[in-house]
């Protein structure tokens, strides 16, 4: 569900979801603050004596707010893992560098002598090669290493027939580098390449030659210990006429690597993961327990916000709740003389009074004297009337008088 959650678009719904309750909320108390008429000319309500009433409902929702951004905050900070794995970096390498080398006698054909790496050799002039393979091993950690070095080559058809002559027996070495070479009898190969065909009965415009050493080391970098091989290739090409590096066409386009190279990255590392907020960096760690304190404490603070608005709202006393929850609907009004009526009921409470006043359609009318205050409803010459009286408590209502005088609006 976690993993789900991080995608871009469940975060997109939540945040939208979380804007529209929000919105809604705001928008139902900018409603009843227009709905709510004025005021003047009525008794003020009796307040509880912490005067948290008036801030209430700025408090309830600055805390409701404050609830859904930890909220928010802490979907983020569990859909992420804690911590994350980087790349350990490079704990040692190993790589090689190939050469060759001949002697020519002199002639037109090349410009001295000494034949290097890259040049063709022509077989009607060198019948013989030097083969070189220089091996490092590097670490930026403390290392101690030792192993052997070979050098073998491979004649191949490029059909499936392959020969194979070691060149140079396996030889110790310790530390960080060594030098293997090789003498490569090019006359030797043509006369197996001829005795091949002969017997073969097929022919080819030429064969490959690889040269591959075999590096076997062992040792430790730092506290890790270290059993590796390498056995990179350089291939050359044998005709008739010449010995050269096989082109790239011949090789598939990969051609030859005269630098070979092999990385070995260390144990990855482990680091804690964060969020962007605001184009700050806050661990995910840190996030998920200001998430988690935040929402715990916005929502115990509402807790005690509701607590005590429940705790005045049984302290003060009848009319003033009345006045607090029933505040639209009454009109205020001065009393006159008592008009003749047919039938007068006492209510048994403010709400059925108030369900009366629905059922007929009819405004509530409310006057005060001597502490007690007076609810009225009239229709079709009835009159249903409900008293209560200042100091006592809710729900304990001053006893109906049916002698108290009507109020005409």
């Amino acid at each position: 569900v976690l993993q789900r959650l991080r995608s871009p678009r469940s975060l997109a719904t939540l945040a939208a979801v979380a804007a529209l309750l929000l919105a809604a909320g705001g928008a139902g108390v900018r409603r009843r603050r227009r709905g709510r008429p004025a005021r003047e000319g009525r008794p003020a309500p009796r307040l509880p004596a912490s005067g948290l009433r008036p801030y209430a409902p700025a408090a309830i929702g600055l805390l409701g707010l404050l609830a859904v951004t930890f909220g928010a905050l802490g979907l983020l900070a569990f859909a992420r893992a804690a911590t994350r794995a980087l790349p350990g970096g490079e704990l040692y390498r190993q790589s090689g560098a190939f050469g060759y080398a001949a002697v020519a006698p002199a002639s037109p054909i090349y410009d001295g002598t000494s034949l290097r790496t890259g040049d063709a050799v022509f077989l009607a002039l060198v019948q013989h090669v030097t083969l070189t393979f220089d091996y490092r091993f590097q670490s930026p950690n403390p290392h101690r290493i030792s192993g052997a070095v070979g050098l073998a080559a491979q004649l191949s058809d490029g059909n499936g027939w392959t020969r194979t002559f070691e060149l140079a027996p396996p030889r110790r070495f310790a530390g960080d580098s060594t030098v293997t070479s090789a003498d490569l009898d090019l006359g030797a190969l043509q006369r197996l390449v001829h005795r091949f065909e002969k017997i073969t009965g097929t022919t080819h415009d030429a064969y490959f030659v690889t040269v591959r050493p075999s590096v076997e080391v062992k040792g430790k970098v730092g506290d890790r210990a270290v059993v590796e091989r390498f056995q990179p290739g350089v291939v050359f090409s044998l005709d008739s006429s010449r010995f050269r590096l096989a082109p790239d066409i011949v090789l598939g386009g990969k051609g030859n690597n005269l630098n070979p190279t092999e990385f070995f990255p260390g144990p990855p590392r482990v680091e804690p993961a964060s969020i962007s907020l605001l184009g700050a960096r806050l661990a995910v760690s840190a996030a998920r327990t200001a998430a988690v304190a935040g929402a715990l404490a916005a929502l115990a603070a509402l807790a005690a916000v509701g607590g005590l608005l429940a705790v005045a709202a049984r302290r003060e006393d009848e009319p003033a709740r009345i006045l607090g929850r029933y505040g639209p609907l009454l009109v205020p009004v001065a009393w006159t003389r008592r008009p003749r009526v047919e039938t007068v009921v006492a209510v048994a409470s403010m709400d059925a009074l108030v369900r009366l006043a629905e059922r007929y359609e009819r405004a509530i009318l409310h006057e005060t004297s001597g502490g007690v205050h007076t609810y009225v409803v009239e229709e079709a010459g009835i009159v249903y009337r409900y008293e209560a009286q200042e100091g006592r408590p809710a729900g304990e209502a001053a006893r109906p008088s049916l002698d108290r005088p009507i109020a005409e609006a």
